[in-house]
């Protein structure tokens, strides 16, 4: 067997390497009068809620935070808590149809 060009290499350690899937980004726009105080999500359903990283995010104009969502899926279930009032839940949420969550809100679109 003769030697593996160049060329012959790289189309090797292409297929050999592992495909790496990409985070879903979320941006969350809080549209409320009143600051997001955490924000979880969880798969479709479940009750087994996962926090969110990103600290508080304030109201109003400035109250957007862009998260990380795990690639292993695009529909997510959301609970939102709010300082001073009643938590809000968005089920069934496709994050790669739809990457922008408003919340503060009542009623979210339907997606």
């Amino acid at each position: 067997m003769g030697p593996i060009s160049k060329a012959g290499l790289c189309v090797l350690l292409a297929i050999a390497s592992p495909a790496f899937a990409a985070d879903h980004r979320l941006t969350v726009v809080n549209n409320g009068s009143t600051p997001v105080t955490s924000l979880a999500y969880s798969p479709p359903g479940s009750n087994r809620w996962f926090a969110m990283g990103g600290g508080p995010i304030p109201a109003g104009e400035s109250g957007k935070a862009v998260i990380a969502m795990p690639p292993s899926a695009c529909v997510f279930d959301f609970r939102v808590r709010y300082h001073g009032a009643p938590e809000q839940l968005i089920r069934g949420w496709n994050v790669c149809r739809t990457p922008t969550l408003h919340v503060g809100q009542k009623g979210q679109p339907a997606q």
